[in-house]
């Protein structure tokens, strides 16, 4: 019954809501039962760009995303590409506009990108997107460009989580079958280092957090020119109509499964500093100045400014704050 009602305005939102709910309690089995025919009936809802209930469907997709393990990722790959839901979901993001609609596909992406084993996400995105623009730096300008925008701190986080997990799949050069140097087919990630590395250090600017990435014991000070950073996440759609607060403090079972639920999320449990480090180290390591993507590498980095690469130094050394000494 959920893909006839889901594409009905009345139903849609209702429809995705109970989705969650499911997935919540059994992702790798909804999955597998009802994911084609229920991802084959979002497709032309999220394609629309008029419809009036097309977070719903991002929401609902995020949600599965969230709970789902490394095989149940691989297998919602496939159902995406085949239900063309993915291709519509990046014609979204391609949108000459920053909304709450495309914002909620960068933060759809960012998770793929973060949770999806390599390389599934990337051959999601090839499989998906247009031939033309390029893919990788469309993709990547888009999410930039639209991700600053973001009023929460640890949204514009997992953007800069997601684009360094895309960074980590951009391997160098690999031998094809005649011995010569075959180029990785997502080289062309690597000319968007520049743009990346500036998002980083706003991001690294802005967040404080505990040694295992978790930023909710601090308390900040409004921003006047975010004024939102106050409010909490709306991760599952539920939060968007009830609000967070009235839903974390009612008693339900729903309350503690939202509470488990958040500590399976990147932008609670991964520490930004060390990840970013550690992409850094992994995406020079596999492109050695001697190899047609290390020299291109090598080559953005030098054509940045000095400054830029000194203050995101600084930042990937800074210690941890002290949980015992909140800022």
């Amino acid at each position: 019954m959920a893909p006839e009602l889901v594409a009905q305005p009345d139903f849609g939102s209702l429809m995705c809501r109970t989705w969650e709910d499911y997935v919540l309690l059994v992702p790798n089995e909804i999955l597998h039962h009802f994911g084609l025919a229920f991802y084959g009936a979002l497709a032309p809802i999220v394609a629309d760009p008029t419809s009036s209930i097309i977070l719903a469907p991002l929401c609902a997709v995020r949600t599965h995303i969230r709970t789902l393990d490394a095989a149940g990722l691989c297998t919602l790959a496939e159902q995406l590409h085949v239900t063309g839901l993915g291709r519509a979901i990046i014609d979204t993001l391609y949108r000459d506009e920053t909304s709450a609609v495309v914002q909620a596909c960068i933060l759809l992406i960012s998770q793929l990108a973060i949770k999806m084993p390599a390389p599934h996400f990337h051959e999601l995105v090839r499989a998906c997107a247009p031939k033309e623009p390029p893919v990788w730096p469309t993709v990547c300008t888009c999410m930039i460009k639209k991700g600053q925008d973001m009023a929460l701190t640890r949204y514009r986080k997992l953007v800069a989580l997601g684009l360094a997990s895309m960074l980590k799949g951009s391997s160098s050069s690999s031998i094809s079958a005649d011995g010569s140097m075959a180029p990785h087919p997502d080289a062309s990630l690597l000319t968007c280092i520049p743009r990346i590395i500036g998002l980083w250090t706003e991001v690294l600017g802005e967040v404080v957090e505990d040694d295992s990435g978790n930023s909710t014991v601090y308390k900040r000070e409004p921003s006047p020119d975010r004024p939102l950073d106050a409010m909490q996440d709306d991760f599952i759609h539920m939060d968007q109509c009830v609000g967070e607060a009235t839903w974390q403090e009612s008693m339900s079972p729903g309350a503690e499964r939202l509470e488990a639920f958040r500590t399976q999320d990147p932008a609670f449990t991964v520490p930004i500093r060390a990840f970013l480090a550690d992409t850094l180290n992994k995406v020079l390591q596999a492109n050695p100045a001697n190899t047609p993507q290390g020299l291109e590498l090598h080559q953005q980095l030098q054509q940045m400014d000095p400054l830029v690469l000194d203050m995101l130094q600084r930042d990937l050394n800074q210690p941890a704050a002290n949980t015992q000494n909140p800022a």
